[in-house]
């Protein structure tokens, strides 16, 4: 949903604060997309409502799209259905409405619980809204609730950060994802750095937070199973590690993207393109032929980003190659520099590799 009440300082996503009036016809140009794809037979085993903010609009359009995935497909019984939220768009209403609709995972971008930090970010909620939705989400019967926090972001202490974390434990949230500020170009935050009016934060900074992070939320009983997604077990977010391991998807919406039948594809970001459907018709005659070269290099860069790395036999089946002999001298050199390892036919990252992924993905991806 590409709608949202306030721009956030930094946020570079496609997002639109004055369009709401056309929440009911992009709901069904969305319902127009799916029919469009032709995946008889498959079993729908997640779903996930992005954004945006889609708790920001009427909660029967998420039903609408619901039950036309339901009518469409086979929704799996024990489907995992996803929501994000902004806490400031939460009542109690909208919690019972969702639960009823079968959405049982919900997403709350709480960022921070410290005010200060919420208001450099420029958050629309304010630290005890964020507590309150939490507070609510329970109430409503939603056991599985993931809070996005973020750390590295201009004035906030490295107590902050481990304040956050322990309000998330001591509500007994199953699921955190915590992200490093990034400063994205024509984002309000990135001008107010350039400008001077804000200090970015040091990578030294940014690292130090991280690994204190990482040592708190391990010993509150939170498994990292992605750089930045932590969660108690069996709570893993199934749909985002659905991407991480390069399982199909559709994305439906605008800018969304899919991969489907081995091609990937992606909406147009003006909202008005998408709702004329013009784009949408496009898009699905098109799409483009992902080859062998280009798995290799998504799998590099997907799948090193979970601990458990590359299964190097389904690598071999999905390329065509074995990546130990491709990448001989590279693999030999970074385990030497202590940043991968190699252990029951997985290649992975280590603690200190995941601190330079992007050097290790490029090291290995100039192969292909």
């Amino acid at each position: 949903m590409p709608y949202c009440v306030k721009k956030c300082a930094y946020c570079d996503f496609v997002s639109y604060t004055d369009r709401f009036s056309t929440a009911n016809e992009y709901c069904d140009t969305v319902i127009d997309e799916l029919m469009q794809y032709d995946a008889h037979g498959y079993s729908v085993e997640t779903v996930f409502f992005g954004g945006g903010t889609p708790s920001a609009v009427a909660p029967e359009i998420i039903m609408r799209i619901l039950s036309a995935i339901g009518q469409k497909y086979s929704l799996a019984n024990n489907a995992e259905i996803t929501l994000e939220c902004n806490p400031c768009t939460l009542t109690e209403d909208k919690l019972c409405k969702y639960r009823s609709y079968g959405i049982n995972r919900l997403s709350i971008g709480v960022q921070s619980f410290d005010d200060n930090v919420l208001k450099i970010l420029g958050r629309v909620h304010d630290a005890n809204t964020a507590r309150k939705s939490i507070e609510s989400a329970k109430k409503s019967g939603f056991d599985n609730i993931n809070v996005d926090l973020m750390f590295a972001v201009p004035h906030q202490t490295e107590k902050s950060l481990s304040d956050a974390i322990d309000e998330c434990a001591s509500f007994g949230v199953r699921h955190i994802s915590l992200y490093s500020l990034i400063l994205e170009d024509g984002t309000r935050l990135k001008r107010d750095v350039d400008c001077g009016a804000l200090c970015a934060v040091d990578d030294d900074t940014d690292r130090g937070m991280y690994h204190t992070a990482l040592k708190m939320l391990k010993e509150k009983g939170y498994l990292q199973y992605e750089v930045s997604n932590f969660a108690k077990p069996g709570y893993e977010s199934r749909h985002n590690t659905a991407y991480w391991e390069r399982k199909e998807y559709i994305g439906l919406g605008c800018a969304a993207h899919s991969f489907f039948g081995n091609k990937r594809y992606s909406n147009t970001e003006k909202l008005d393109e998408y709702l004329n459907g013009i784009d949408v018709r496009a898009n699905m005659l098109g799409g483009t032929l992902v080859d062998k070269n280009s798995a290799a290099e998504e799998i590099l860069m997907l799948a090193l980003r979970m601990n458990k790395g590359i299964d190097l036999t389904r690598f071999s089946e999905d390329t065509g190659f074995e990546l130990l002999e491709k990448c001989a001298g590279t693999i030999a050199k970074l385990k030497s520099e202590g940043l991968i390892e190699l252990s029951c036919n997985r290649l992975y990252a280590t603690d200190k590799g995941r601190d330079v992924l992007n050097y290790v993905i490029l090291e290995l991806a100039q192969y292909f």
